[in-house]
């Protein structure tokens, strides 16, 4: 049998075993033996100690007022939450991490004893959240420092727990925090990971690990020159695209199909051309990567007029499934409908068609 809880039958009197029969059978009157499995249970104490030295740690390194708030502790990790009213800077959990594994290797011996609540307090002993406490508790000496209320299982000196290594911390609720660590093998194991992951990075860089970092500022500098740089041959291209573009326009209004562009292309396209006319409507609709995009400008003077680029552009981005946003001066937007293009670009064509101009702008 897989004992997976044990509970107070008759509290103080028979303790009552959850088990799962795995193999064979049970009846009533047979005799079992009870036997922990101990490298589970190893793992438990590690990360049950654990959690006092971190807490005794964060209260360090953050403040008094800074209390648990839960906890899981399981074979494979363990899990803190604590009190606190903002964000932990980095610096702080290196530090936390920092003294909780100086704290471990010191190897200084875990103790518990009984005692009374009065004088648990008068030492004080800290008690754990929300628990309710009877007249005798226990007390767990973790070391020389953590000195708190605790019934678990734990070990015997501190530096069994093995390295502790703090994988996350984050918000869970209004002021409260929570961290998830490692100890032990399992902690070892995460370290060498990072060592490995470490490698790949130095190896596809080229430079010794120590320099990845600078290896990385490096790459994203020259990431960033290039995409500057293709930043400005693509504004090149869409001006001088533009002013092709602005030649085939009929008293300033243009309705064009002009595919292998993303929506934001299509738009700048639009608005360039636009901005090249001076005055008056471009509204360019085409297909790319498998999507319809649409995206439609308007002179400002024209918009002065109550020409929107919104109004323009909505019949035509229905038709291709999607929409865009409410603005007067440039739109744009697409769907997933490409076989509508030509039906959106008809549409387009009556929606300027029908846009009134102003005097001067005939």
């Amino acid at each position: 049998m897989r004992v997976d809880d044990t509970r107070y039958a008759l509290p103080g009197l028979l303790i009552a075993h959850d088990a799962v029969v795995e193999r064979g059978m049970l009846g009533v009157g047979d005799e079992v033996v009870a036997a922990i499995d101990g490298e589970r249970r190893d793992k438990i104490r590690r990360n049950h100690t654990a959690t006092h030295v971190l807490h005794w740690a964060l209260r360090e390194v953050l403040g008094d007022q800074t209390r648990q708030a839960g906890s899981l502790v399981a074979p494979d990790r363990l899990r803190f939450d604590f009190s606190h009213h903002r964000a932990v800077t980095r610096e702080e959990l290196e530090a936390v991490e920092r003294l909780a594994n100086r704290e471990i290797i010191s190897d200084a011996p875990v103790r518990h004893y009984e005692t009374t609540i009065d004088h648990a307090t008068e030492i004080g002993a800290i008690a754990f959240f929300g628990e309710k406490y009877g007249d005798v508790v226990r007390v767990l000496e973790a070391g020389e420092h953590s000195l708190e209320l605790c019934g678990g299982t734990h070990v015997h000196a501190l530096g069994f727990i093995g390295p502790i290594k703090i994988v996350s911390e984050g918000s869970v609720g209004s002021n409260l925090r929570r961290i998830e660590a490692l100890t032990g093998e399992a902690a070892l194991d995460h370290i060498h990971d990072e060592e490995v992951r470490l490698q790949d990075v130095s190896g596809l860089l080229k430079t010794p690990p120590e320099e990845v970092t600078a290896g990385v500022e490096r790459l994203l500098d020259q990431n960033r020159e290039l995409r500057e740089e293709i930043a400005d041959l693509r504004a090149g291209q869409a001006a001088a695209e533009a002013r092709t573009l602005a030649a085939e326009a009929h008293d300033g209004y243009l309705v064009a199909r002009r595919d292998g562009l993303a929506p934001d292309e299509l738009r700048r396209l639009a608005q360039e051309t636009c901005r090249t006319l001076g005055s008056g409507v471009v509204a360019l609709v085409g297909e790319a990567d498998g999507k319809a995009a649409i995206a439609v400008a308007v002179s400002e003077d024209l918009r002065e007029a109550g020409v929107s680029a919104s109004e323009i552009a909505a019949p035509g981005a229905r038709i291709l499934g999607g929409g865009t946003a409410r603005n007067s001066d440039l739109v744009a937007g697409g769907g997933p409908n490409t076989e509508a293009v030509d039906d959106a670009l008809e549409r387009l064509s009556e929606e300027v068609a029908a846009t009134p101009r102003p005097p001067d702008a005939r």
